[in-house]
């Protein structure tokens, strides 16, 4: 399903929102998309697109979602990526991505709330004292090289309802305030399958 999301009249695109089914897409991402300034959700998963991310969709100013799961993206993350201010939503997880997310990436994503890069070949890469601009709601980071260490920036998050890290390559003792931590969280959380170990008593 492709859905684009437009809310200024004035805009090329004429109708409020647009949905089209698609079979088996084979093709890249039009780089064209980068010229739909008022887009405000573009969701793009489960097709077919294969080849990098465009660049372009760094024009997209007014984009709060972006969902590009389930895809054959490859290559890495374009640097203008990034330069998405009001981002909300970022859903680019199942596709061959792979290079590294730094926290400078992540600088101006302070409206963000969610985060898919489950089954990536990207690797998370911050300093153990980084505390991000962004509360997030859910988080999904399966299958995906976040570990060894234990990411300590989880801690400054106190609004999620929803953690996915299983299969992240966490190695070591978990931290003192991990147990505590999680027991804030109303939703499902998923550590499995990493090689964490640590007292459960106080759960």
């Amino acid at each position: 399903m492709m859905v684009f999301r437009v809310d200024r009249k004035e805009d090329k695109i004429v109708k409020r929102r647009v949905i089209k089914r698609v079979a088996a897409y084979k093709w890249k991402i039009p780089e064209c998309f980068g010229q739909l300034k008022c887009l405000e959700s573009l969701s793009l998963d489960f097709n077919s697109f294969d080849g990098p991310i465009p660049s372009s969709l760094g024009n997209l100013s007014s984009l709060t979602s972006l969902r590009l799961s389930g895809n054959r993206l490859n290559e890495t993350l374009p640097s203008r990526l990034w330069l998405l201010p009001n981002l909300v939503y970022l859903d680019i997880g199942n596709n061959s991505l792979v290079g590294r997310v730094l926290e400078a990436h992540l600088k101006k994503f302070s409206k963000l709330k969610g985060i898919v890069m489950s089954s990536t070949s990207l690797i998370f890469k911050v300093k153990s004292n980084w505390v991000p601009s962004f509360q997030l709601e859910y988080l999904f980071m399966s299958f995906y090289h976040l570990g060894p260490n234990f990411p300590t920036w989880l801690q400054t998050q106190t609004s999620l309802w929803y953690l996915d890290i299983s299969n992240a390559g966490i190695i070591g003792v978990a931290p003192t305030w991990l147990w505590k931590w999680v027991s804030r969280i109303n939703g499902p959380i998923d550590l499995s399958n990493n090689q964490i170990s640590g007292n459960l008593s106080r759960l």
